[in-house]
C-alpha cells in the first residue's frame, strides 16, 4: 500500500508533463496553419502584381522602337537648332559691331566739337591751374627749407648728446645704447646695454657691466611705455657704477687728507646748471624730445 502511494505523484507529473506537450502541439499547429493562409494570401498577391506589370512589360517593348525614331529626330532637330543659333550669334555680332562703331563715330564727332568750342576757355583754365602749382611749389619749397632746418637741429641735438653724454646708439640683434664720459677717471669706457621690441614688448638682451633691478626695470617698462625714462635710469645706474668703482679706487690709492674727488653724477647731471651755454642747450633738447623719442623707436622697430 506504500508502494501506491509513493507512485501517484510521479503518474500525477507525468500527466502535467503530457498535458502541456499537447498544448503546444496545438499552438503549433494552429500557428503553421496561419503562416500557410498567409502564404496562400502573398502568393495570390504576387500573382496580381505579375499579372498587372505584364501588359506595361509588353508596352514597353512596343514603345522601345518607337523611342528610338524620337531619338533620331530629336538630334535633327537640336543640330538644326545649333545651326540656327549660330547663324544668328553671327547677325547679332555684326549687328553690335556696326552700332558700337556709330556710337563711337559720335563720341569721337562731339568730343572734337567740345575741343574746338572750348579751347579758348581751357587755355584761360590752364593759366590758373599753373600759377595754382606755382603756389604750390612755392610752398613745398618753403616747407623742405623748414625740414631741412629742423633735421639740422636734430643733428645737433644728437651731436650734443653725443659729445656731451657720450651717447651713441648702433643697429644690430637690438639697438645697442653706449654711453662714454660716466667715468670721471676713464672718460672713453663705455657703458652700454641692448634692447629689443618684439611686437610690444621690450626684452633687455645685455648689460655691460651687469646692473642689478634690471627685470623690475623692464617690467615698468613694458607696462608704462615710457622709454625716454628708462634710458635716463640705466645711464644713472651707471652713474653709481662708476662712482661706487672710483670711490673704492679713492679708498685705496689715497689717505684721508687727500680732496675727495668728484662724482661722475656730480660733474654730468648738475652740467646744465654750471654753464650757462649748456643751460640754453638744455632748453632746446627739451623742446626736441620727442623726435629723439621717435628716433629712438625706430631704430627698436628696425
Amino acid at each position: 500500500m506504500l508502494s501506491s502511494l509513493e507512485g501517484m505523484p510521479e503518474m500525477t507529473a507525468e500527466e502535467s508533463t503530457r498535458r502541456k506537450m499537447a498544448q503546444l502541439r496545438m499552438a503549433c499547429e494552429l500557428e503553421i496553419r496561419a503562416c500557410r493562409e498567409r502564404s496562400v494570401v502573398l502568393a495570390n498577391s504576387i500573382r496580381q502584381s505579375i499579372n498587372s506589370i505584364m501588359p506595361l512589360h509588353d508596352k514597353t517593348l512596343a514603345n522601345r522602337g518607337s523611342l528610338g525614331k524620337l531619338k533620331e529626330h530629336l538630334k535633327e532637330l537640336e543640330a538644326h537648332f545649333h545651326e540656327t543659333l549660330k547663324v544668328k550669334a553671327s547677325k547679332e555680332a555684326q549687328r553690335t559691331a556696326i552700332t558700337e562703331a556709330i556710337s563711337a563715330v559720335d563720341v569721337r564727332i562731339e568730343h572734337l566739337q567740345k575741343i574746338v568750342h572750348g579751347q579758348r576757355g581751357k587755355r584761360d583754365e590752364y593759366k590758373a591751374v599753373l600759377k595754382e602749382q606755382l603756389l604750390a611749389l612755392e610752398k613745398i619749397e618753403e616747407k623742405n627749407k623748414e625740414d631741412v632746418v629742423e633735421s639740422e637741429k636734430i643733428q645737433e641735438v644728437v651731436a650734443w648728446y653725443k659729445r656731451v653724454l657720450g651717447f651713441q646708439i648702433e643697429g644690430g640683434d637690438g639697438v645697442k645704447f653706449i654711453f662714454n664720459k660716466v667715468d670721471s677717471k676713464n672718460p672713453d669706457k663705455e657703458y652700454s646695454f641692448v634692447a629689443r621690441l618684439d611686437g610690444d614688448k621690450y626684452t633687455l638682451l645685455n648689460c655691460d657691466p651687469q646692473l642689478e633691478d634690471t627685470d623690475e626695470l623692464v617690467e615698468e617698462l613694458n607696462r608704462t611705455n615710457g622709454f625716454y625714462k628708462f634710458v635716463k635710469v640705466m645711464r644713472e645706474k651707471f652713474l653709481e657704477v662708476a662712482r661706487k668703482g672710483s670711490a673704492a679706487d679713492s679708498d685705496s690709492s689715497f689717505s684721508l687728507s687727500s680732496p675727495t674727488p668728484t662724482s661722475v653724477e656730480s660733474r654730468t647731471e648738475p652740467l646744465t646748471h654750471e654753464d650757462p651755454c649748456l643751460q640754453q642747450k638744455n632748453k632746446q633738447l627739451v623742446s626736441r624730445r620727442k623726435v629723439v623719442s621717435t628716433e629712438e623707436q625706430f631704430y627698436l622697430h628696425n
